[in-house]
């Protein structure tokens, strides 16, 4: 990042005085022991958890004829679905991965047929097409898109300002629960990072090693252009960040991290996930893929337990 190391990110601070008393410690000791009072009927299902996408050219908000356009939107930024905030990167701290088994119908313009969450029955039983890389169901009617599913945090970005012109961005503080989908060539990114967080281990005292959780690192997502015959588009692009402990408040931002990681079980079960919702025809496993492989270059092994 040129404005700002992620490792001097930190998660957002109160600008505004909420409590008109001298001592101040006093009253923040006073609010921390109704800690959370109030929401603990609060499920899943009562929240909008903003989806942080990848916009494309064939996105809505890019364009102008379309209700949803957003001044300022381009394609290879991060939107926040929510908020409506667009960032060239952000800096996430995964809480929880699985793959999702999204139904479409076979069509140009596929229609949700079904999210079938973690279960891979039916994608099991698909068909791989030689010619288009589909995974066809059994009906011949539908396909099955495997979708990297990753919830987490939003504790950074830069943030891009729609009044001018090909903004980089200007990084601001965050503390938002989100999610984020890969699909289509993005799988590739997706398993990587899986991979990756997979790989750390950290050495005891007594020589031996484990494997830290998964929110132990952050990582910043940015993105990059590709194509192929069969067009171009962005791809999303994921580094290693930091240690999450190593951010100002990384304590206060490891522990919300740790909290979120068991609330996304009860999310995984509510959320439907638009996985193609912008995927150009490059990208789209329903459509020729970059590489359209026998159905073994599949790994059966996508929903990997953290």
């Amino acid at each position: 990042m040129a404005k700002q190391s992620v490792k001097e990110a930190k998660p957002v601070e109160a600008k505004q005085e909420v409590v008109a008393v001298d001592n101040q410690a006093a009253a923040l000791a006073l609010m921390e022991e109704a800690s959370g009072m109030g929401f603990e009927d609060v499920k899943a299902s009562d929240l909008a958890l903003p989806q942080f996408k990848l916009l494309q050219a064939t996105s809505a908000q890019v364009k102008r004829t379309e209700a949803d356009y957003v001044k300022g939107a381009r394609e290879g930024l991060w939107f926040d679905t929510i908020s409506k905030r667009m960032f060239s990167e952000i800096v996430f701290v995964p809480c929880k991965f699985s793959t999702r088994y999204i139904e479409w119908t076979l069509e140009t313009l596929g229609r949700l047929v079904a999210d079938h969450g973690t279960d891979r029955t039916l994608y099991n039983k698909c068909t791989r097409d030689p010619k288009t890389g589909n995974d066809i169901t059994p009906s011949g009617k539908s396909v099955i898109v495997p979708t990297g599913t990753w919830y987490g945090l939003v504790i950074g970005g830069n943030e891009i300002d729609p009044t001018i012109v090909e903004d980089k961005g200007t990084y601001v503080d965050l503390m938002s629960q989100a999610v984020l989908t890969f699909a289509g060539t993005a799988q590739r990114t997706s398993r990587r990072w899986v991979s990756d967080a997979q790989s750390i281990q950290l050495r005891r005292p007594d020589g031996t090693f484990f494997r830290p959780s998964i929110f132990a690192m952050s990582y910043v997502l940015a993105s990059a252009a590709t194509k192929n015959d069969q067009g171009s588009w962005f791809l999303p692009t994921v580094s290693r960040g930091g240690w999450t402990l190593d951010y100002k408040n990384g304590r206060a931002i490891y522990d919300q991290a740790k909290l979120f990681s068991k609330f996304a079980t009860e999310m995984q079960a509510q959320i439907i996930t638009a996985a193609k919702d912008d995927a150009p025809a490059a990208q789209s496993t329903y459509h020729k893929p970059e590489s359209a492989g026998p159905r073994e270059d599949v790994p059966l092994d996508d929903d990997i337990p953290f």
